[in-house]
């Protein structure tokens, strides 16, 4: 288990997370944070085995029941994670990898998605919103925008979030490289000369997050960015730590190449938290290890746009989901090559029903018509229309089920407009559902018992509210104000008071 630079149509992995369930249900946590060594089902078939070097090793069962439960246990030791702003579920767009864009460009897709009805919330700057071969000095690129701030305040008035790409290294180009080196905010190597490498870049450094006024240096350039309108970051790299290398606090690399991440991320994710509030801070982070659910959410990078590839991608998010990460994404239509067409929008369906849904890819944009019309039409449907009309999903019975009535958009305002869903609420039972406002704070209730025939609604804290019975089709007021109109899916009824009484038919 050491995170590399692999992606995920490969056996490297850029999280790495010393976590498994078993088929009984039970989790096994090995407690290091350097290289783990597993063997599944490799020497004994019925057997899964792991090691670290050294002459100790702690590992952590954890008595699930099911793996449910394991995974829910395993989160309430490493980090529960945090719950992401609700515009975040929204569609993401990005302006892909090397091509080339400035804000005529990136104003034209977004004009495009408007165009053809298709909703957007989040659009993505990625590393050229700098001067190539730069990075990362957290500067935009003058020639390409050179109103950044004016031309976020008109994104913003399109009703978008905006995101820009950020990674821990630093290129000897920019001047930030002579400020970070005469400060010691690089990691250095034993002679104290700064650590570099060609990886990725020419000559650059890696910032050390052991050393608190490093990490303090490093969020202030984020402050300013997010001073100037952006409202997120795509935490991408974080996996190629090297280990002949000596860190601030004097951790020893092979136990940090790993946790590097878990720095990484924290320190932007807490600068989120202080400019934008609590549960408004969101990132789209690449590298991570056990404990980093705590910073969401997460993806998955350089996948090819194959059907093999989408498979992969599908794997890689159910097994990450399984180590304790609730909020996980990838690039819609693959990374690495521009996809067949039928390809984009099988992918579409599947990026629509993660959690977080990006249009992301290398040296092409993932705009639905640059492929057919009917792409178009696919995003349209998953990102607008589908719900428990179109899709196969299941709701258990004695369920209210509160949704939204804006689809255009992922964040509802539930005390002001809130559709409530009552499923098959049986004899002697009580359906109550609790509803938030878009910053997760308790807003309100609404409680339906039934009693034989008779319905009791009691709602609190909402400025009216639309209740739909499911599957059926008469029933009367007999108490309260409210107005019932029948459809296809069951009883409307448009509630005007707190407490409504209704005599099913």
């Amino acid at each position: 288990m050491w995170n590399r630079d692999g992606g995920t149509s490969t056996e490297q992995a850029y999280k790495n997370v010393p976590f498994y369930v078993t088929s009984k249900g039970s989790g096994v946590f090995v407690n290091h944070p350097e290289d783990v060594s597993y063997e599944i089902a490799s020497e004994k078939v019925s057997k899964a085995q792991f090691s670290v070097e050294g002459e100790s090793l702690e590992y952590i069962v954890i008595d699930g029941q099911d793996v449910r439960g394991a995974v829910s246990k395993y989160t309430h030791l490493s980090g529960l994670p945090a719950l992401p702003p609700a515009w975040s579920f929204g569609l993401w767009l990005t302006t892909s990898f090397t091509t080339n864009y400035d804000e005529k460009t990136v104003t034209s897709f977004i004009d495009g998605m408007a165009e053809r009805q298709i909703p957007l919330h989040v659009f993505h700057f990625d590393c050229f919103w700098m001067k190539g071969f730069e990075w990362c000095n957290f500067d935009w690129d003058h020639d390409c925008f050179p109103d950044p701030v004016g031309m976020m305040k008109r994104l913003h008035q399109k009703w978008l979030k905006l995101c820009v790409w950020i990674n821990p290294y630093v290129g000897q180009k920019p001047p930030l490289f002579a400020e970070g080196m005469a400060k010691g905010y690089f990691l250095k190597r034993p002679d104290g000369s700064v650590w570099q490498w060609d990886l990725w870049q020419s000559v650059q450094a890696i910032v050390d997050f052991t050393n608190p006024k490093a990490t303090k240096w490093y969020q202030d350039k984020l402050r300013v960015l997010c001073q100037q309108g952006v409202d997120c970051f795509k935490t991408d790299f974080g996996e190629r730590i090297p280990t002949d290398c000596v860190f601030h606090d004097g951790s020893d690399p092979r136990l940090i190449h790993n946790y590097y991440t878990q720095l990484y991320n924290q320190a932007v994710f807490e600068v989120l938290e202080k400019c934008r509030g609590r549960n408004q801070a969101v990132l789209f982070a690449r590298s991570a290890t056990a404990g980093g659910q705590q910073f969401p959410a997460h993806w998955g990078d350089d996948c090819y746009g194959t059907y093999k590839s989408m498979a992969e991608t599908l794997r890689g998010g159910l097994s990450l989901a399984a180590s304790g990460f609730a909020f996980w994404s990838h690039d819609i239509g693959g990374f690495e090559n521009t996809a067949p067409a039928d390809v984009y929008k099988r992918w579409v369906a599947f990026g629509l029903l993660s959690s977080h849904s990006r249009l992301h890819g290398s040296k092409s944009y993932r705009v639905p018509w640059n492929y057919d019309d009917e792409a178009c039409d696919a995003l349209r449907f998953f990102t607008e229309q589908h719900g428990f009309v179109s899709l196969p999903l299941y709701v258990k019975e004695n369920t209210l089920l509160a949704l939204g009535t804006n689809s255009k958009q992922p964040d509802y305002d539930y005390p002001h407009e809130c559709m409530l869903e009552l499923f098959a609420l049986n004899d002697g039972k009580e359906a109550c559902c609790h509803l938030c406002d878009v910053n997760g704070k308790a807003a309100g209730q609404v409680t339906v018992a039934r009693s034989g025939k008779q319905l009791t609604v009691s709602a609190s804290g909402l400025d009216g509210f639309t209740l739909r019975l499911r599957n059926l089709h008469g029933a009367q007021v007999t108490a309260g104000q409210a107005s019932c109109e029948d459809s296809a899916l069951g009883l409307q009824i448009t509630c005007h008071s707190a407490q409504l009484t209704l005599q099913l038919d």
